[in-house]
């Protein structure tokens, strides 16, 4: 749970202390043994996918310049 990771990932992943070599380990134990969490996380991962497109990452862009337009001119 560093940095943006919850952010982006939300519940479509497992999380561990990336300063802990035992929860890294479990973790890829877990996501490579447990075939019912692996595909619960494959599938939650390509719905989350949905939220970060090119089309709507230029929609925010252009609407962050816009506002930035409108303040300074």
């Amino acid at each position: 749970k560093a940095g943006s990771i919850p952010e982006v990932v939300g519940d479509a992943g497992l999380y561990f202390d990336p300063y802990r070599v035992e929860e890294i380990a479990d973790a890829i134990k877990t996501i490579s043994t447990n075939v019912q969490i692996n595909n619960e996380l494959r599938e939650k991962a390509l719905a989350r996918s949905m939220l970060f497109t090119w089309p709507k990452a230029a929609e925010l862009t252009y609407q962050v310049l816009e506002r930035t337009r409108t303040k300074s001119g």
